[in-house]
């Protein structure tokens, strides 16, 4: 249960669909869409309080309405994630790869144990750049796997939480999508993030917002 504040004292708001959608992350990202913009607002900054309730857990809210090219990206995850350098590609020594295998840590505090990035308006970026969407759903679906695969100390999970309309939907119905697929190996070979990850492919799933709050009587 989570208390709100009322007019009255507290008012005691029941919790039901942030579990289940927790739960889903645990091995997966999600795509979460509906066409309700005040609901799809709702549904993200609901999840985003409850996750930050959470010990050991960082959340990351890229706002997708801002964001035309990579330089706007970059610009939002370097002022989440600390880091010394960020170039302004995907891959690289210092490239968003590299960014989203870093920790952030605090003095006197534990490294956490959890990262969740939470994309509002993912579907805009799809429609501007659809070519840059894919890098960066590969290259965080094959970072956040080969942490969990290769990582000999302690575990970071990380997700991601696309948050868009049903062109969000789509997207990751396609075929070719990085939701759902690595992108073909130049020579021919099992795919890099095959390779490095261990998975054969992106791990996502997909979520009907207005169909999971209507479920819960949210």
């Amino acid at each position: 249960m989570s208390a709100v504040p009322g007019h009255h004292g507290f008012v005691f708001e029941p919790i039901t669909w942030q579990p289940e959608v927790l739960a889903r992350l645990e091995d997966r990202h999600l795509v979460a869409w509906g066409d309700d913009v005040a609901v799809r607002i709702r549904f993200a900054a609901n999840f985003q309080q409850y996750l930050s309730s959470m010990p050991d857990t960082q959340v990351c809210v890229i706002h997708g309405r801002a964001i035309q090219s990579i330089d706007d990206l970059c610009d939002q995850l370097e002022r989440l994630i600390p880091v010394d350098k960020l170039n302004r590609s995907v891959d690289g020594p210092w490239g968003i790869s590299s960014l989203l295998r870093k920790r952030s840590t605090m003095p006197g505090r534990r490294s956490e144990r959890m990262r969740v990035f939470v994309w509002h308006d993912a579907d805009l970026l799809v429609r501007r750049d659809r070519a840059l969407f894919q890098d960066m759903a590969e290259v965080m679906a094959g970072v956040s796997a080969e942490m969990e695969y290769a990582d000999e100390g302690a575990v970071l999970v990380q997700r991601c939480i696309y948050v868009g309309s049903s062109a969000i939907e789509r997207e990751a119905r396609r075929v070719d999508s990085r939701l759902n697929s690595w992108g073909d190996s130049i020579s021919g070979e099992i795919p890099f993030w095959e390779l490095v990850s261990g998975q054969a492919t992106p791990r996502t799933t997909l979520c009907a917002i207005d169909r999971l709050l209507a479920d819960s009587g949210y």
